[in-house]
């Protein structure tokens, strides 16, 4: 397979971890596209650069002069759909979702009921920030990049993480709704036809049949990663 001349300069996927975004990548890279998915994002701090405010490092990086796709964080992250919209008013967007509650269920086993990666960002993104300051002044949290250490426990809070999250989405599809309703693809993971409606909202083709699912959890094991 490989990209059609219709396939655009850019895609931004917004979606929230554990939405199928490994599997978007697979796909994007079965149809010849360019793509930095996470281990862009871990090993040149993306999000740490996000969190600072310091965007301009994260559009000025070699990683992402290169690619056609981004994927995972900081693009995901609150409202920063919209700079990226305003910085490539040409590119398209997409937008993966599930149902809530195994959206939440996947979330809790991808890291044994914590959260994954920087604390600060985390709570950031998911509405706990002064909880996390609060840990983190006590020394019940720790203040580093990685998935070591004492993190935000995620057990029980079903209801708040999934308001967050259909929050997200529901955002995103609003704003893209008054903006540049043909810029967004919205696709459920549940639908059979996703990769072929993906595939034609970028420009690409893919052979009958075709069909993608990644399991991320278990490749990041695999690799040691």
């Amino acid at each position: 397979m490989s990209a059609t001349p219709t396939a655009p300069p850019r895609v931004f996927c917004l979606s929230m971890p554990r939405n199928g975004t490994a599997s978007f990548g697979r796909f994007c890279r079965d149809v010849g596209l360019r793509t930095a998915l996470a281990p862009a994002h871990r090993a040149h701090r993306w999000t740490a650069a996000w969190h600072a405010g310091d965007f301009d490092a994260i559009f000025a990086s070699p990683e992402f002069a290169h690619a056609q796709v981004v994927a995972g964080a900081p693009w995901w992250l609150p409202d920063f759909y919209k700079v990226a919209y305003q910085r490539f008013p040409d590119a398209r967007f997409v937008l993966l979702t599930r149902e809530p509650s195994a959206w939440f269920a996947s979330m809790l086993a991808h890291a044994d009921g914590f959260a994954s990666g920087d604390n600060r960002v985390h709570a950031k993104a998911f509405r706990r920030e002064l909880e996390c300051l609060r840990g983190l002044h006590a020394g019940e949290l720790d203040d580093r990049m990685d998935d070591r250490g004492r993190r935000l426990a995620l057990r029980g809070l079903a209801a708040h993480y999934s308001e967050v999250y259909r929050l997200h989405n529901s955002e995103v599809m609003e704003f893209f709704g008054r903006h540049a309703p043909d810029a967004l693809h919205w696709g459920e993971l549940e639908d059979p036809r996703l990769w072929r409606r993906l595939a034609a909202f970028l420009g690409v083709e893919v052979p009958i049949g075709y069909n993608c699912h990644v399991n991320a959890t278990a490749a990041l094991a695999a690799t040691g990663t």
